[in-house]
């Protein structure tokens, strides 16, 4: 596997926005896949982040205009803006601090697929997005849960997330979130 070094350049970026794309079902979001993620910046910049239907992997991209898979002319996509609302409006302002790669493989093998990314912040904060089995999720101040014996998921760096956390429903879906600012 190669890393992109590419996802290196959010680091030092402050977040603007923060908006999901979902495929609305007789109108009503989808909670099981939220979707492509894109992040946009202070300096104009976009970072977007979406699955790839292998059932493991995710890719990414910089922009330097809104992506058009999130464009509000897509008729595709219903744009979710997350950075209006909490939790995810706490984010906005934050500058980010450390990105990291997310790991996936069977165990015992060396083969690793780029699984997920976590943006964290100058506020110990982070936003996680992980192909969970071609199901789009994002994490809020928490990892992915373990995987089933077999299979293995690790952050590149070894970096931990470790603030008490508790459930979350956000328009109909669960996430981690901190309960402490530490």
């Amino acid at each position: 596997m190669q890393d992109d070094p590419n996802i290196t350049l959010a680091i030092d970026k402050t977040i603007m926005t923060i908006v999901r794309g979902d495929m609305l079902i007789d109108g009503t979001e989808n909670d099981e896949d939220l979707g492509p993620l894109e992040i946009g910046f202070t300096d104009g910049s976009f970072l977007q982040i979406e699955l790839i239907g292998d059932g493991e992997s995710v890719t990414y991209a910089w922009r330097d205009h809104r992506p058009p898979v999130l464009s509000a002319e897509s008729c595709e996509w219903e744009r979710i803006d997350l950075h209006t609302a909490p939790p995810f409006n706490e984010l906005v302002g934050q500058r980010v601090t450390t990105v990291d790669i997310l790991l996936f493989g069977i165990s015992g093998e060396a083969s690793r697929v780029i699984a997920g990314v976590g943006i964290y912040t100058d506020q110990n904060r982070s936003i996680v997005y992980y192909n969970g089995g071609d199901f789009a999720k994002i994490f809020l101040d928490d990892d992915p849960p373990p995987l089933p014996k077999g299979f293995n998921l690790a952050w590149k760096s070894g970096r931990c997330i470790s603030p008490i956390k508790k459930s979350l429903t956000i328009r109909g879906w669960t996430t981690g979130v901190s309960t402490s600012n530490s």
